[in-house]
């Protein structure tokens, strides 16, 4: 018979709930040609101190009619003290105008944001920021 402290299995509890406790934050916009446009990104810790994300938008427009040549939206993660904004997967938007995208990262402060763009696996942002947040999970 294997005994187990209460005290013990209410930590690991503890920190099993705050390991995958979801944050939301509200993504904003400043941008033209997208005025219904929003969203919110959710984020939560995984065991390996990463973060997970779910990126959610709606009534965001085809991307060919927010920006001239753009066939996707991508979505980037920029952390803190860096200056290069790191492509972390496409943003597919369907008929209802509505697009989420999951993903993991491997930043605790960052910023999320969102543009039109030609191609998914570009390298760089080359549209402006449609919608963007400060992600600061911990």
């Amino acid at each position: 018979m294997s005994f187990k402290s209460p005290l013990l299995i209410a930590a690991a509890l503890a920190a099993s709930a705050c390991m995958h406790r979801m944050q939301e934050v509200k993504l904003s916009t400043a941008a033209e040609g997208i005025p219904a446009a929003q969203g919110a990104v959710k984020t939560s810790s995984t065991p390996n101190d990463n973060t997970k994300l779910i990126v959610q938008v709606e009534h965001l427009a085809p991307p060919g009619r927010v920006e001239s040549g753009a066939t996707t939206y991508v979505v980037w993660a920029k952390p803190d003290g860096s200056g290069a904004a790191q492509n972390i997967g496409a943003l597919l938007v369907d008929d209802n105008l509505k697009g989420s995208l999951t993903t993991v990262v491997p930043f605790d402060t960052f910023e999320v944001f969102i543009t039109a763009e030609p191609r998914p696996e570009v390298t760089a942002p080359t549209g402006q920021e449609l919608l963007a947040a400060n992600v600061n999970p911990r």
